[in-house]
């Protein structure tokens, strides 16, 4: 599989849009946590979290709103 490369233009209201919902997501994901009942549910729900929230502390560094 060939790993390709794209660019995509935002603008900064788009942007912030993205990062909210990776966000909202976020906190979806962490809320599953404490609905757990099982070790191995609230393992996967911690695993999720973990993908989530290292992928939106990439788009935020990314997408650097302050610097718009």
């Amino acid at each position: 599989m060939d790993n390709k490369v794209f660019t995509l233009e935002l603008c900064k209201e788009d942007a912030q849009r993205i990062i909210n919902a990776m966000e909202d997501y976020r906190s979806k994901c962490h809320s599953m946590i404490d609905d757990c009942d099982t070790d191995l549910c609230r393992d996967a729900a911690w695993l999720e979290w973990s993908y989530v929230s290292e992928l939106a502390y990439m788009v935020e560094d990314r997408f650097d709103l302050e610097l718009w």
